[in-house]
């Protein structure tokens, strides 16, 4: 999978991801909370999951925001100090997301999919495309004549 096209699929994902996360921060912390929002945030009828006081969600936008802004810089130049980040951000936001929504269907007991699940997916499918774009060999095209 050619770097540019690889970075291209993660930054879209991380977009998703920030603006799912975004949205649930705002409302969260600035509108009228888990109850009315579009999609559940969270299993808890106390609302979400609050780590250092502030909920979960916010920890997931700041990351998927910086993912997302290191994947615009790797489309525009091989930088292996980026992408190393970017692997590194993908395992910590998957195993993130894992617990989160683990913790969230078994202990909470969840009635419905909450929107952990889905930062697990984005994450997942972020690492398998940095894992994917690793063990891609990096060849230039020969010039025939």
């Amino acid at each position: 999978m050619r770097r540019p096209f690889a970075y291209s699929l993660v930054a879209v994902l991380a977009a998703a991801g920030a603006s799912l996360s975004g949205y649930l921060s705002y409302v969260n912390l600035w509108g009228s909370g888990c109850e009315k929002a579009a999609i559940s945030c969270s299993a808890s009828a106390s609302g979400p999951v609050m780590i250092l006081g502030l909920p979960n969600c916010v920890y997931g936008f700041a990351m998927f925001f910086v993912v997302f802004v290191l994947a615009l810089i790797a489309i525009a130049r091989e930088n292996r100090n980026v992408q190393a980040t970017i692997l590194w951000l993908s395992v910590v936001g998957t195993l993130f997301a894992f617990g989160l929504s683990l913790y969230e269907i078994s202990w909470l007991k969840a009635s419905s999919l909450p929107a952990c699940v889905y930062g697990f997916i984005f994450y997942v499918c972020i690492l398998g495309l940095n894992i994917l774009q690793r063990r891609t060999p990096h060849t230039s095209p020969v010039l025939s004549q």
